[in-house]
Formats: structure tokens, sequence, C-alpha cells
């Protein structure tokens, strides 16, 4: 099942690089023509504000933007999943290692403390088993 969710994600992660790519050349290449039109226009507050005046963008500003897509896709892609990880993993381990390890003293004392009811018993369990043997040996 492992497999299957690693090739999932990882068909996912490309599928979601090649519409990435393929939105940065429609825009670079000028196919995306629709968003910067004369007739679209944004209005805010009253104010008509035309896509023509922002279609002269620089290339610098297109190379910040691009960077900092790829920062936040970074942070929320690897850094929110490992702060999780750890945020929420690790105190569960520490705790999980913890009772494990009041349960191996708790044992061991129990261990130390009962011995001899314990080699008392195997004794006794030796003793039938032994005498069950001998009497089913000899007929």
């Amino acid at each position: 099942m492992r497999t299957f969710f690693r090739v999932i994600f990882g068909f996912g992660l490309g599928l979601a690089a090649l519409i990435f790519i393929a939105c940065i050349l429609a825009v670079v290449v000028g196919h995306a023509h629709g968003m910067f039109s004369p007739d679209f226009s944004v209005n805010v507050n009253g104010e008509d504000l035309d896509m023509v005046q922002f279609s002269g963008g620089s290339w610098l500003g297109s190379l910040i933007a691009v960077l900092v897509m790829g920062v936040v896709a970074l942070v929320l892609g690897l850094v929110l999943p490992l702060v999780l990880l750890v945020s929420v993993g690790l105190p569960l381990l520490v705790a999980a290692l913890a009772v494990a390890i009041v349960l191996a003293v708790v044992g061991g004392v129990g261990a130390v403390v009962c011995s001899p009811v314990i080699l008392f018993a195997f004794f006794l369990l030796w003793l039938v088993k032994r005498s069950k043997s001998k009497v089913a040996s000899h007929p």
C-alpha cells in the first residue's frame, strides 16, 4: 500500500509541476492574452484599472514572483509537514519510549522479585513433564 501512495503522490507532484510550467510558459510566450486584453479591467472602489498598464511587466518582477511562489511551495510542501511531524510525532515518540522504559523496569523488578517462584514453577514443570515422558516410554 505504501508503494501505491508513493506512486499517486509522485504522479500528483509531477502533474502540478507540469501545470506550473505550462502556466509560466503561457504568460511568458503571450498566449494568456485573455487576461491582458483591453476589454478586461479591474474595478477597485469605483476606479477602473485597465490590465494594459500591467502587461508590460519586467522580467525582474516575474522572476521575483516565481521565486516567491517557489519559496511558498517549499514551505507548504516540505517545511510545514516536517514541523507538524516533529511537533506532534516527536512528543508521542518520547511518551511511548518513556512508557516502554517504565514497563521494562517494572518487568525487570518483577522478574528479580519473583525469580524464586519462577524457578520453582519451572522445576515443577520439568518434574511433571519428565514423569509423563517416562510413563509414556514404558508400556
